[in-house]
């Protein structure tokens, strides 16, 4: 049986909350200092947080304990 390759993807994730809707006004909202939208090949990621996979925009009070 011939071995494969492991690929981890897993790592080097940006994330951005949208909180503008419609999604036309965040797209606005979010452009970059040349004013690229985030799919735009050049587009700079300012302020986004860095994150693995899975990830939940909701997580950070899963494990909040008193």
């Amino acid at each position: 049986m011939k071995e494969g390759k492991v690929f981890c993807f897993h790592h080097g994730w940006h994330f951005l909350l949208a909180d503008e809707f419609p999604m036309q006004k965040a797209l606005e909202k979010h452009k970059d200092k040349n004013g690229r939208c985030f799919y735009e090949l050049d587009y700079i990621e300012e302020n986004w947080e860095r994150v693995t996979l899975p990830h939940t925009f909701n997580d950070t009070d899963c494990f909040v304990t008193e």
